[in-house]
């Protein structure tokens, strides 16, 4: 017998298990090596942005957006009339108000004649009369210039949007007060409703985040309609028409847009607070005092995906901050190219919060003030003079220093002569002049198209 020991082979199927398993731990340790390398370079570029947010002087934190901010003495504050008339507000659910004030207005609107039924004006004066409280708060803060106090968007999702579909809700509810005080041959209170519900926009300046930045837009939009029902139906006095011109021109959407792009940026690292290194958060995002913030949701795996694209974010927002700064038509023209897509600029896509339909949301705002404005200007120049004037530039300097500019031109408004009446309008973001064609607006500032933006006014009262 031989000295020497045979070695007998293993099992093929032993030798294939230990080599999966061999593989298997490589890779895992690989794939934990790569992720740990990507977080920590995701990490390092995150801070590198913030850093250069921290240097260029930007805000990243809400109470540093506040600091720009006169700080009023509280007596002086209309923040604490506005609360206390969204707390009486009553029949705030969309539905309460929302289909009793659409059927008016479907009825008051339809021609400058038309009137609503009896059962219809009985139950308007039936909400106006169940909200007066509410009213007489909303009143007495429009008499407030200063406005400070801070109706937060600090809250979970659901308590955010129905905080907003309240102060929607109380913008139609001084619309309503407003037909009905035409309707009553109330002109001049009828105008000082519409400026109340003008200033009620500013609840949505002190985060200004997309979301609550449009329902302001909304909300002007609203009183602007309001102010063709009054040059059609009624006969303010000179004194409410100087002034319901003043408040219109003092409205400036151009530059609460641009507060709103800053507030969206603090709102998105605010949400990303959990995907930012510790000693970094505490020091430049953290606000102290502050509610919780809605979280993405984080784990092991996510997390350096979610800095990656956190990173991008602000990498890509310069852009937009960049598109600010020009004129208006070449604002347009910048983001309508493609690489300012929601998709592209968002670091989590999300319609909802785009700056894109913010910024066209806005330029349709602003030719609706802006008409609205001419349009009170116009109404001024019949009162002393009889007539319509043959063209704007008759308005110039009697009852403006210079006429407002459609924003997506930077040229005139243009204004044409009618049957009955007269129309002022912008060309739009199509940039085409359709003639004055004006589609009845969705209501609530809704991105409905239509080919002008403006001001009809179909019949002119008796001068």
């Amino acid at each position: 017998m031989s000295d020497q020991m045979v070695i007998k082979k293993k099992p093929l199927w032993r030798r294939i298990l230990r080599w999966i398993v061999f593989t298997g731990v490589g890779l895992f340790v690989l794939v934990l090596v790569a992720r740990s390398v990507w977080n920590y370079v995701a990490t390092k570029q995150l801070k590198q942005e913030i850093a250069r947010i921290r240097a260029a002087g930007e805000p990243l934190t809400f109470k540093e957006m506040d600091a720009d901010l006169s700080k009023v003495d509280e007596a002086d504050d209309a923040g604490r009339y506005y609360a206390a008339g969204l707390a009486l507000h009553i029949g705030r659910k969309s539905d309460e108000l929302r289909n009793p004030w659409d059927a008016y207005f479907d009825a008051a609107r339809a021609s400058p004649t038309s009137r609503p039924s009896e059962d219809m004006i009985l139950n308007a004066d039936k909400i106006v009369e169940a909200n007066k409280p509410a009213l007489e708060m909303f009143d007495r803060a429009a008499d407030r210039a200063s406005y400070y106090f801070d109706m937060s968007v600090d809250l979970n999702l659901g308590a955010r949007l129905e905080h907003l579909a309240r102060i929607r809700s109380m913008v139609r509810l001084l619309s309503l007060r407003t037909h009905r005080q035409i309707d009553k041959g109330d002109a001049d209170a009828a105008v000082d409703s519409i400026v109340c519900a003008l200033r009620a926009g500013r609840i949505c300046d002190r985060r200004p985040v997309s979301i609550v930045y449009l329902v302001k837009v909304a909300c002007v939009s609203v009183a602007c309609e309001d102010v063709r029902t009054l040059l059609e139906r009624s006969r303010p006095n000179d004194e409410s028409l100087i002034g319901l011109q003043q408040e219109l021109a003092g409205i400036n959407l151009l530059d609460d847009m641009s507060r709103m792009m800053m507030g969206e940026r603090i709102y998105m690292l605010k949400c990303m607070n959990n995907v930012v290194a510790g000693s970094l958060k505490q020091q430049w995002i953290q606000d102290e005092g502050t509610p919780a913030y809605p979280q993405w949701p984080v784990s092991f795996e996510t997390m350096p995906w979610l800095r990656h694209y956190t990173v991008k974010y602000l990498r890509e927002f310069p852009k937009f901050l960049d598109a600010m700064r020009r004129p208006w038509p070449q604002l347009v023209d910048t983001i309508a190219k493609d690489d300012f897509t929601p998709e592209n600029i968002l670091a989590i896509p999300n319609p909802l919060h785009s700056l894109r339909l913010s910024i066209v949301l806005t330029g349709r705002a602003v030719a609706q003030i802006r008409s609205a404005q001419v349009a009170v200007m116009i109404e001024r120049y019949r009162r002393a003079r009889g007539k319509i004037p043959a063209a704007l530039e008759d308005l110039v300097p009697a009852y403006a220093e210079s006429l407002p500019l459609d924003p997506f031109t930077e040229k005139d408004l243009l204004y044409s002569l009618e049957d009955t009446g007269y129309v002022v309008y912008s060309v739009g973001d199509d940039l085409k002049d359709d003639g004055g064609r004006l589609e009845r607006l969705q209501r609530d500032g809704d991105s409905k198209q239509q080919p002008d933006w403006g001001i009809r006014i179909r019949r002119l009262p008796k001068p």
